[in-house]
């Protein structure tokens, strides 16, 4: 792997703006990539476990692709190494957070490669603002702040990068959330969902 260039990473880290000033979106996240995707999109599913998206997006996909580890469910590819193919979208939904930091930037790069020009990845993770978010899943390895994990695309040569706070449910809680992360200085949405352009 080529190693992460420190120096650009801490330089494009200062474009980040405060986490609060990013917009939040409710509801369904999958139904968000959905409208954002074109009609007849070629999608590579990165960590695709039970290809849920596939049915999310069924009404707009020319060719659909999955990648996993997990042998149990029946995938295109099972090495990061062995996609090949070209792809206007690459999806990776809560699979970031499960890697060490060489493998992040592994599967970046590897998103990078396989997309058309112009196309989309979409990567959700943990909010490491939220005070819980990072630590309700055991299996969680690296600690991916927004900031790095935006550098790191930027460093890939990605542009139009779009942050997006999600996982926040409208209840009578919120106002209150909203009120002691300010006064605290963390984040009440759990997530966030981050858009790219190659």
């Amino acid at each position: 792997m080529k190693s992460i260039d420190w120096t650009s990473l801490t330089r494009y880290s200062k474009e980040f703006k405060p986490i609060r000033r990013y917009p939040l979106i409710y509801g369904n996240i999958k139904e968000f990539i959905a409208r954002e995707a074109l009609p007849n999109a070629k999608i590579l599913d990165i960590g695709g476990a039970d290809k849920n998206m596939k049915k999310t997006m069924k009404n707009k996909i020319c060719v659909y692709k999955s990648f996993d580890i997990d042998k149990r469910n029946t995938h295109d590819f099972y090495s990061i190494h062995k996609i090949n193919g070209r792809y206007n979208i690459v999806l990776m939904i809560g699979i970031l957070d499960h890697l060490e930091l060489s493998d992040v930037y592994t599967y970046l790069k590897k998103s990078y490669d396989v997309l058309d020009d112009n196309g989309l990845l979409f990567i959700q993770v943990s909010n490491v603002y939220h005070p819980t978010s990072q630590r309700h899943d055991p299996q969680h390895r690296t600690y991916l702040p927004g900031k790095n994990l935006y550098s790191l695309l930027k460093i890939l040569g990605f542009k139009n990068i779009t942050i997006i706070r999600n996982g926040v449910h409208k209840n009578f809680k919120l106002p209150l959330k909203r009120i002691l992360s300010w006064a605290l200085d963390i984040d009440y949405a759990p997530y966030l969902l981050i858009e790219a352009k190659k």
